[in-house]
């Protein structure tokens, strides 16, 4: 939000994570797929985009703890792929 105000800000990093599951090919702009995380025995975070992605769905926003980050003119991924996501946990502040 500092960012957006026009104030400085950090960034927000994104960390890698396996994709739980296949994921259709994006458009032409960049979307923050509300997701959650899985983090396996061993340390690796697994990321599985909610089905519906609908704006409206404040539930899926509130059941969510990360974004799958897809760039525009993302290609379509297999599960098993490595993505980028965004852990809402991690984020200063809390939410």
């Amino acid at each position: 939000m500092d960012r957006l105000l026009g104030q400085a800000g950090d960034l927000v990093g994104t960390v890698p994570a396996r994709l739980a599951v296949d994921v259709k090919m994006n458009d032409t702009r960049e979307d923050y797929v509300r997701s959650t995380l899985q983090r396996g025995a061993d340390g690796t975070l697994t990321v599985t985009p909610h089905p519906v992605q609908d704006s409206s769905m404040l539930s899926v926003l509130a059941a969510s703890d990360a974004f799958l980050v897809r760039p525009a003119h993302d290609p379509a991924r297999k599960a098993g792929d490595i993505v980028q996501v965004i852990d809402l946990w991690h984020l200063r502040g809390g939410y």
